[in-house]
């Protein structure tokens, strides 16, 4: 697809972000490539967060007061779904969908890079990482940009259940569908994440790798290693009590390819340790 069709919307969620979210749009005003639309759904902030982003070339949908902040909650999935809903009803040609934190500075020539990669590799969902952040294979969080493919997949829509950010990675996967991680892109972010000791953080751990249907000798594997990792022996505690307590559940047919795929990934490693060995 040229550069010249392309219809990107952005959905940016913000609670209470006067500090960052100003240099957030910045940044993004200063693309290569200007996003079609780009929507702030303020969470019910209660500071200057409307008044800042709507000096902005953007559109505000303010949401109602609540009375906990939806960051790293399941309600963060409705917040985004507002933003994406409005988004696309405005934008019906949209082609490419990207999600932003309030707090996150992309580099100029972000989305020009992003989309070329697609282009190039016939990609449905790519990302850069954040700097100084843990690399993953798979794509989560911020500075992600969907398909509109892919997107319609997923029903144009977050599910509402543990480990919701995940779930386009995961349907992709399934669908064999292509995404990919760009290493050498690097996000800045106005605001560290957090690595602290949580409790019910790893408590939703557990919960989202039951959910989604991981057999349970992936989730002890997993939890020890990541325990071992954070020096925090209660993580394996935490997050099998998390696994055993979730009733949410996705799709059968995603927890069943989950299952198979992990089982598939488990029996090579031990082909590959009986070859070295």
């Amino acid at each position: 697809m040229s550069l010249r069709n392309i219809e990107l919307i952005v959905v940016i969620p913000a609670r209470n972000e006067e500090r960052h979210i100003g240099v957030t749009l910045e940044y993004l005003a200063k693309q290569s490539i200007s996003p079609k639309l780009t929507v702030v759904v303020n969470d019910g902030s209660v500071d200057k967060t409307n008044e800042i982003a709507s000096k902005f070339d953007c559109i505000v949908i303010n949401l109602p007061l609540r009375d906990k902040s939806a960051l790293n909650t399941n309600a963060l999935a409705d917040v985004y779904n507002f933003g994406f809903e409005y988004a696309t009803k405005k934008i019906s040609a949209y082609t490419h969908v990207l999600v932003v934190d309030a707090d996150t500075l992309l580099p100029p020539r972000y989305i020009e890079t992003l989309i070329l990669e697609m282009n190039r590799e016939n990609l449905d969902m790519v990302g850069g990482v954040v700097r100084g952040e843990e690399q993953t294979k798979n794509i989560r969080g911020t500075g992600r940009i969907m398909s509109r493919k892919l997107f319609e997949i997923v029903n144009r829509q977050y599910p509402k259940g543990p480990g919701w950010d995940g779930y386009p990675s995961l349907k992709a996967l399934q669908l064999g569908l292509k995404s990919k991680v760009l290493k050498k892109v690097k996000m800045e972010v106005t605001r560290p994440t957090s690595t602290n000791y949580s409790k019910s953080r790893f408590i939703q751990v557990g919960g989202r790798l039951r959910a989604y249907g991981y057999p349970l000798i992936y989730v002890f594997q997993y939890l020890i290693i990541q325990s071992g990792r954070n020096k925090k022996p209660r993580f394996f505690i935490d997050g099998v009590i998390g696994y055993f307590q979730e009733k949410y559940r996705y799709e059968q047919d995603l927890r069943k390819f989950i299952r198979y795929y992990q089982y598939k990934n488990l029996l090579s490693k031990l082909r590959l340790t009986k070859v070295t060995n």
